[in-house]
């Protein structure tokens, strides 16, 4: 039983680490049309790289969501990469607040 459970729960926070890179996707376009910029110089190449924002994020949710249900045996790991994602959400919404006042 206590298997189900920690499993349930690694499935919960790949859950939660996909419903974030949504999130990442919709601030990170938002601050982008409002003036804003890539503070992070390795998903700005890959931006480049790919030719446009959207293109990069829409490869960047499933990689990363992939990434976060094989770090589901290491629930620690996966705790501090949705918490860190988590962060960068709301550092994203209070760039997109302070560009738009």
């Amino acid at each position: 039983m206590e298997l189900i459970k920690t499993e349930m729960a690694g499935y919960v926070m790949v859950f939660i680490l996909f419903i974030l890179q949504i999130l990442d996707a919709y601030t990170t376009h938002t601050v982008l049309n409002h003036g804003g910029y890539e503070a992070n110089s390795i998903a700005k190449f890959f931006m480049q790289l790919f030719g446009s924002p959207i293109a990069f994020l829409l490869i960047k949710i499933p990689v990363v969501t992939f990434i976060g249900y094989n770090l589901m045996e290491s629930p620690y790991v996966l705790l501090t990469v949705t918490v860190v994602y988590f962060a960068v959400i709301v550092n994203n919404f209070n760039v997109i607040s302070k560009l738009k006042s």
